[in-house]
């Protein structure tokens, strides 16, 4: 890893390792610096023009390195692999989508049974410990009551 400097600019480099294996995912696939972001970028080459795919950044937005990562970002985008290029593409992304979106809602609701099944079960324990204090009060209380 090094530096290349441009002009006045400063632009950080890459091992050409990652290069080799992005090329081996998709040949269209380029990794490039994008001056006015600051970021590397990953682009693909289709109908005679660069399109810009995504920029590498940290989950708080600032810069990263290209490393391993950028594989697995790919993989996680990449709408051609995953749902092909056809004009079916749409709708298996739309079924993909929605059988997540399933997935999500059943775990969410399998949570929500098991936290209220939890809460109805302390709030019980809670209101027989509640209810028992009160009738022993009631019970110390009581003129008939004889210490």
């Amino acid at each position: 890893m090094g530096l290349i400097v441009l002009t006045d600019k400063t632009v950080p480099t890459y091992d050409e390792y990652y290069l080799k294996k992005v090329k081996e995912y998709d040949d269209k696939l380029d990794i490039y610096w994008n001056e006015e972001k600051e970021r590397w970028a990953l682009r693909r080459y289709a109908e005679n023009a660069w399109h810009h795919c995504f920029f590498l950044n940290e989950d708080d937005g600032s810069y990263r390195p290209v490393d391993n990562r950028i594989l697995e970002d790919i993989w996680e985008c990449d709408l051609w692999k995953n749902f092909g290029n056809d004009e079916n593409a749409g709708g298996k992304l739309h079924e993909f989508i929605q059988a997540k979106r399933a997935e999500a809602n059943l775990k969410e609701k399998n949570l929500r049974a098991e936290y209220l099944t939890w809460y109805n079960k302390e709030h019980k324990k809670d209101w027989a410990v509640a209810i028992e204090n009160m009738r022993s009060k009631r019970l110390n209380d009581s003129p008939n009551n004889t210490k």
